[in-house]
């Protein structure tokens, strides 16, 4: 089929479906997150940084001044004596049992009192410091914005604000790299939990260019991006912090995060392109899920996992196609089959057969699997391995398999089983290399997102 009968099949399809996008609307007012806590590092004992900025030490909570932080110079937190200790050099700071926060962007100022004694406040953390405003006075730390001195000269901000410009150079171990924004040092039993607090924006700057490469076209990276943005609102609006003090993990338990080392123009361009930009069902953020590659299939949510959802919904996908993730071949021994099997708590000592029982209802792969095999008693067992996603995780598989091949010796005994498939991941939501082969036939990354999404709509988290 030529180039233009693809284009115009898809364009059909895109009308009839309703699911062509327009211009981003304003998502519905409420308070959208303006930070996401991604856990970078759990049970830490010590941990090494620079700052290149404006940071200030505090006490988590009351948000009591600690300490100012200067460029160039070595500290590390570090668990000692049960405590958390803040160390510059080999010269102890502070010690004690609150958490720590990192807050980018706040310096000290001198306060000269009417008796003319001085003292150093700390904008965003001094609750004894004023500023008189038309509406009357207010604690500097209850200030949502950035004080400003009238000179001379014009107007001069007292202090930076939590988003301008400044990191965190990691070395050593657990962690080393350099992370935007605020970080928290959160005690626990077992060390303490490191996390990094940032805008959401910023954050994306170190997600898109980890999740896809960044010399991919640009619609993609934007359908790349508005797709992690909405992954990353759904998360944080989920309530993980509150359980396990972080809205994300850094890796594929999430998406892949990891901050100023892979932080590239095109990528940074697509992130600002598409800023606040989110994807709705029925007024409703949705999981935006992605994968590498579907292999000519996107797949229903229930055939993949369990539960119907209206927005993941499966259907032929002409535009992923390329030679990694297709046509890939997993063999294994009858025994080995039984080893990877105990990986996943299936105790068998040998694998005797393996029977299809279900298949996906749109790109036919194997949704339902009986193995039978000898347990460590010589008795035969029945399993049954239930939905795609699973399956492929049990057998170690690029994606759930297409076909199953049996072999068996001259007694009739099964010997090796091979599987076979396309694509890599769980098939639901928008395929990478799909996003790259649509935005390489022309379609922007509103095209991309509607195709692969049913029925959803591009809503801005932004009211500006």
């Amino acid at each position: 089929m030529g180039k233009f009968f693809i284009r115009l099949w898809s364009v059909f399809l895109l009308v009839v479906s309703g699911m062509v996008l327009l211009a981003p609307a304003n998502a519905r007012a409420q308070d959208w997150p303006a930070t996401i806590k991604v856990g970078l590092a759990q049970n830490v004992s010590e941990q090494q940084f620079q700052v290149e900025g404006n940071y200030l030490l505090l006490e988590l909570n009351g948000a009591r001044p600690l300490a100012v932080l200067e460029e160039g110079k070595d500290y590390r937190v570090k668990v000692q004596d049960g405590e958390l200790a803040f160390y510059q050099g080999e010269r102890c700071l502070w010690q004690g049992s609150a958490d720590l926060w990192l807050r980018r962007g706040g310096r000290p100022l001198l306060v000269q009192s009417a008796s003319g004694q001085t003292a150093t406040a700390f904008p965003g953390g001094e609750r004894g410091l004023y500023v008189q405003a038309a509406g009357g006075l207010y604690r500097m730390a209850d200030l949502n914005a950035v004080p400003v001195l009238i000179t001379a000269a014009g107007q001069q901000p007292l202090a930076g604000e939590p988003g301008t410009s400044g990191h965190v150079q990691f070395s050593g171990e657990p962690l080393s790299g350099g992370y935007r924004g605020d970080m928290l040092f959160l005690g626990r039993d077992n060390g303490y939990l490191l996390v990094n607090q940032l805008p959401v924006e910023e954050y994306l700057y170190g997600v898109v260019p980890a999740e896809m490469p960044s010399s991919w076209p640009a619609e993609a990276l934007k359908a790349q991006a508005v797709a992690a943005r909405t992954y990353a609102i759904k998360q944080i609006m989920s309530g993980n912090a509150a359980s396990r003090g972080f809205d994300v993990w850094p890796d594929e338990r999430s998406q892949v995060y990891l901050g100023l080392r892979v932080e590239n123009p095109a990528t940074a361009a697509a992130v600002d392109g598409t800023r606040g930009q989110i994807l709705t069902y029925k007024d409703q953020v949705i999981d935006a899920l992605f994968h590498s590659s579907s292999g000519g299939y996107t797949e229903n949510s229930e055939d993949m996992w369990q539960n119907p959802v209206a927005y993941l919904r499966g259907k032929p996908d002409p535009y992923d196609q390329n030679d990694r993730h297709y046509n890939w071949q997993v063999n294994f021994t009858a025994d080995q089959l039984a080893r990877q099997l105990n990986w996943s708590k299936y105790n068998l000592t040998t694998v005797t057969d393996v029977q299809v029982q279900e298949r996906t209802a749109v790109g036919r792969r194997i949704k339902r699997l009986q193995i039978t095999g000898l347990d460590q008693s010589g008795n035969t067992v029945p399993i049954e391995i239930a939905n795609a996603d699973r399956l492929r995780r049990v057998l170690a598989l690029k994606s759930a398999p297409f076909d199953v091949q049996k072999q068996y010796d001259q007694q009739n005994n099964l010997v090796a089983v091979v599987f076979t498939g396309s694509g890599w991941g769980h098939a639901l939501g928008m395929p990478q290399w799909g996003a790259r082969g649509m935005a390489q036939q022309g379609y922007n990354y509103r095209e991309i997102l509607s195709y692969y999404f049913t029925d959803v709509q591009l809503a801005s988290i932004f009211q500006d």
